[in-house]
């Protein structure tokens, strides 16, 4: 066939295919970033990637819950499309074969989109406009950064179930039926909830499309389905998820307070205001109606649904009512969280997305027909006025498939202009786009100065006051705060990871790591079972997160848990770096030295307890590399039991502070490392090494002590050192 005809004959799909390339890349991109940048954890990817990975090791839907125990992942979830990936996992093993799928079943949505417009008879522009809407969806496009899910890698066979029921309620041919029930087969296992979809899904082909055999076949499947794992598979692995949470409780010691739920399925918990048992929900609109009515009707949650779309679902009432069920889950949740547009809860969104979109070609297609009748012929105004309005809930949604490109490319745009400007000495013009000019310098100093965090601290000029000679003996003097870089963004992640991902074992460790380090038997959340793990992952940048747990009460036992580490014989610190701590159980060496005490001058007041000792550092050491120091304290306490650093709910760090101007305004440390208190708490001398990152600039940098401290900060995620001494300087080369 000739080139030319075949690209005039098919534009619009080949523009339809172009588009959906296009949002794959990009989704792909940013996905990919997320999860390199530890955004995606251990919950939901990792357990998802954990149940392929075990089962193809022979532990069939087997994972580790948020109790830390090994049971099957039925206590939960029915989501059976996980062993689709079985044979994936034996060739590409890690969970971005997981991410890569869901990706790229959010996009090849969009030609569904289109052919379910093509069905219509919808021209091959406005099936254009239907698939682009889609693509626009604002909703599409948050769900490309929310982990794994299976219920939204099923969204293009939610589509392509309706897709060939309609093909099937006209032609009557058995391979539109055999497609048809295979799509619906795979929709069923994406997740519990989903049989209640099928069983409407089977009233929809009785009352609309007028298939009674194969309608009231759907309908009994799904409510077989339903009632089985609700009322039998759940409660019979529930009792294992329940004696998990006892065992977790005894372990870190602590009760009721924390509000773990021991039901057998813990998602009841979340409608626990409407009541105790399954049977209570769903009698809950006959037994209280105008409560329901009340709570149903959420007007916020009903824009963000049909707004993107023109509200031409409502011209499609019957397609429309099988979103009911999953509206429901959601509006009808404890504080309505599961409507919420965040990360981690996104996807209860993704069974309603597909249903909604086809409800909206169908509407379409009914306000088509409407008018014709008139004088003008304009069917393709309700795909026009869908493209419309998806684009409109896009930009203002920060849709960040469709937001971030726009951004970069305009940045890259006025890089391009003022680059001209300053060649052709257009000086007004370069300065307007950013460019060089005399009055920069007041611009970056007032810039930097509206970022500063705003703490109680009242002298934190000190740490990031100009260059100062090093000095021999640190007097006493005021101490200030320093903030030591998220983990996420200053690579104590990837320090970590790299130092775990080929090691065996067990790991308590932080939810950020749990994607990337799932592939073992056991992967809990620090603090749970860490006396029986390999290693045990300290994240200081934020209390610890798990199942019922406070700030309040988690700091305090993060306190007491690293107190307990550290004094344990069986535990060695393996490694330390950016508020991370590694520690290894039957480690035989720490990576620090203790040394004997011995008396000599002190160096300078850290505290008003404690005495900073014996300090030397080198002057120079090249990015990369490691330099050692001897660092030494004693403390005064009048109480000689009262441990060292307790009376500051604190641990010891040493942190590397860029010296200069230049950062004076963030007070950010580039490196930081946690020290051990040593055994003989009053006096202590350790030689500790330290490798200097290779992402540090060269340049001066203060050498910083300061005592952990765990508070909610502006640069939310950071740890603070609180008073923090310089104690030297060393220059990076």
């Amino acid at each position: 066939m000739d080139l030319k005809l075949f690209i005039r004959k098919n534009f619009w799909l080949i523009l339809v295919l172009i588009a959906v390339g296009l949002h794959l890349a990009v989704a792909l991109r940013l996905a990919f970033f997320w999860y390199n940048n530890y955004n995606i954890g251990k919950f939901d990817l990792g357990n998802a990637a954990q149940v392929v990975y075990n089962t193809l090791q022979g532990d069939f839907f087997v994972y580790t819950n948020e109790f830390g125990a090994q049971i099957s992942r039925l206590s939960n979830h029915a989501d059976f499309i996980l062993l689709l990936f079985v044979p994936f996992f034996t060739i590409f093993k890690t969970p971005l074969v997981l991410v890569v799928a869901q990706c790229l079943a959010l996009s090849i949505s969009g030609v569904v989109i289109y052919l379910l417009a093509q069905e219509f008879n919808f021209s091959e522009f406005a099936s254009f406009l239907f698939a682009a809407a889609y693509l626009f969806n604002a909703d599409v496009g948050y769900l490309a950064l929310d982990a794994f899910h299976g219920i939204t890698f099923a969204i293009p066979f939610v589509l392509l179930s309706f897709y060939f029921l309609d093909k099937y309620s006209k032609s009557l041919k058995k391979r539109d039926l055999i497609w048809f029930l295979l799509m619906a087969f795979l929709v069923l296992i994406s997740k519990e909830q989903t049989s209640l979809f099928i069983a409407l899904l089977g009233l929809y082909a009785v009352f609309v499309k007028k298939q009674a055999k194969l309608g009231w076949g759907l309908f009994s499947v799904g409510v077989l389905w339903f009632v089985g794992y609700f009322f039998v598979v759940s409660p019979a692995f529930g009792e294992a998820r329940i004696q998990s949470a006892e065992v977790y409780m005894q372990q870190l010691g602590l009760g009721a307070e924390l509000g773990v739920d021991l039901r057998e399925n813990p998602f009841i918990s979340r409608y626990a205001h409407l009541g105790d048992s399954l049977i209570d929900l769903v009698t809950f609109p006959i037994r209280k109606p105008f409560l329901f009515l009340s709570a149903a009707f959420d007007w916020k949650y009903l824009k963000r649904i049909l707004l993107p779309w023109g509200f031409l679902p409502l011209f499609a009432p019957g397609a429309l009512i099988l979103a009911v069920p999953q509206y429901l889950i959601n509006v009808l949740s404890q504080g309505a969280f599961m409507t919420h547009r965040h990360y981690g809860v996104l996807h209860y969104i993704s069974l309603i997305i597909p249903i909604v979109a086809y409800a909206a070609v169908l509407g379409a297609d009914r306000v088509k027909k409407l008018l014709r009748k008139g004088s003008y012929k304009l069917e393709y105004l309700p795909a026009l006025a869908v493209f419309v309005f998806s684009v409109f809930v896009a930009w203002n949604a920060e849709n960040p498939v469709v937001v971030n490109p726009v951004v970069i490319g305009r940045s890259d745009v006025l890089l391009v202009v003022r680059k001209w400007a300053e060649e052709q000495e257009l000086e007004r013009l370069a300065a307007l786009l950013g460019g060089t000019s005399s009055g920069d310098g007041d611009r970056e100093s007032s810039a930097a100065s509206d970022k500063e965090p705003v703490t109680d601290s009242g002298d934190r000029d000190e740490v990031g006051a100009t260059e100062e000679p090093a000095k021999q003996v640190l007097k006493p003097r005021k101490a200030t705060s320093v903030y030591i870089l998220n983990p996420r963004h200053s690579g104590g992640y990837d320090l970590v990871f790299e130092y775990l991902k080929d090691k065996s074992g067990s790991i308590s460790g932080p939810n950020s790591l749990g994607a990337k380090l799932v592939f073992r038997d056991n992967y809990n959340f620090f603090p749970l079972r860490w006396r029986d793990s390999k290693y045990a992952v300290v994240d200081l940048s934020g209390p610890p997160k798990f199942s019922g747990s406070s700030e309040k009460s988690i700091s305090q036992l993060l306190r007491k848990l690293l107190w307990d580490l550290e004094e344990s014989d069986s535990f060695g610190v393996g490694l330390s770096g950016n508020g991370l701590v590694v520690f290894e159980n039957g480690l035989s060496a720490s990576l620090y030295q203790e040394l004997e005490p011995r008396v000599e001058e002190d160096y300078g007041w850290l505290s008003r307890d404690i005495v900073v000792r014996n300090f030397s550092a080198p002057e120079e050491v090249m990015k990369g590399e490691e330099f050692s120091f001897e660092l030494g304290w004693r403390c005064s306490f009048a109480d000689e039991t009262k441990p060292c650093g307790n009376s500051l709910g604190s641990m010891p760090f040493v942190a590397l502070v860029p010296n200069g101007e230049k950062f004076t305004s963030f007070y950010d440390a580039v490196y930081g490392i946690f020290l051990p208190l040593g055994r003989d708490v009053h006096l202590s001398r350790f030689e500790q090494t330290l490798e200097i990152p290779q992402n540090v600039s060269p340049g001066i940098y203060k050498i910083c002590l300061g005592w952990y401290e765990l508070i909610p900060t502006e640069m939310s995620g950071n740890v603070k050192l609180k008073d923090a001494v310089e104690l030297g300087q060393v220059i990076v080369k």
